[in-house]
């Protein structure tokens, strides 16, 4: 036995709290809200500021990928949280846990960086 000190998994409730979409490009999580849950069974949901979204993922040591997903009416939410939403079923290929943060990137500089719910 280690420390005491517990890894946090994948499998979990996660806050978004910023994503970048391009060199330089930060955008903070402050006046839109996207929660996703990942489960043990690779399903996962995620709420955005109105709708949801359901889907299935598949993941490795380091490798990530969202393989399907589909939401209710994606109107009314914000145009940060359904860019989010996009860049995390679109351009996420591996993700990287520390502490209690959840690190999602793919090519072009795109991450999503995301703190665990309690």
């Amino acid at each position: 036995m280690g420390c005491g000190k517990e890894d946090v998994s994948l499998f979990n409730k996660w806050q978004l709290s910023s994503y970048l979409k391009g060199p330089g490009e930060v955008v903070i999580s402050q006046n839109f809200r996207l929660k996703v849950e990942f489960n043990k069974d690779q399903t996962f949901s995620c709420d955005l500021n109105t709708n949801s979204c359901t889907g299935n993922f598949e993941k490795g040591a380091k490798k990530f990928e969202i393989l399907s997903s589909e939401c209710t009416e994606i109107c009314c939410d914000s145009i940060n949280s359904i860019e989010a939403y996009q860049l995390l079923t679109d351009s996420v290929s591996e993700y990287e846990i520390s502490g209690k943060q959840l690190k999602l990137k793919g090519n072009n500089y795109i991450s999503l960086q995301f703190t665990l719910l309690d």
